[in-house]
């Protein structure tokens, strides 16, 4: 897959992506965002101690231990 490709999408690597077959010899890919993260993300700035900089991924990860 074309590097230039992928950076012009903003995918980047650790990124989940769905893949949908568009016709004869085309594919889609879209990647999944979990609109609990992103809604928690929006929060992470008015929660003491979340900024935008706090890796809210190796959290969740944390928790899952």
């Amino acid at each position: 897959m074309p590097v230039a490709a992928l950076a012009a999408a903003r995918l980047k690597s650790g990124d989940v992506v769905q893949v949908k077959v568009e016709g004869d010899g085309e594919l889609k890919l879209i990647r999944y965002r979990d609109p609990r993260l992103d809604l928690l993300n929006e929060l992470a700035g008015s929660m003491p101690g979340l900024s935008e900089l706090t890796n809210l991924e190796e959290l969740r990860n944390e928790w899952e231990r």
